[in-house]
């Protein structure tokens, strides 16, 4: 975890999820696709 702007601690969580380009923005690191018709 990494400081925050407001001093406390962040969560890095949403960096498990999502990976920042050179350029700032953020991409999916996979994309879950379910086929089949009933519920996971």
């Amino acid at each position: 975890m990494r400081p925050s702007k407001s001093g406390g601690l962040q969560d890095d969580s949403f960096h498990t999820f999502f990976s920042e380009t050179g350029a700032g923005k953020h991409v999916p690191r996979a994309v879950f696709i379910d086929l089949e018709p009933t519920v996971i």
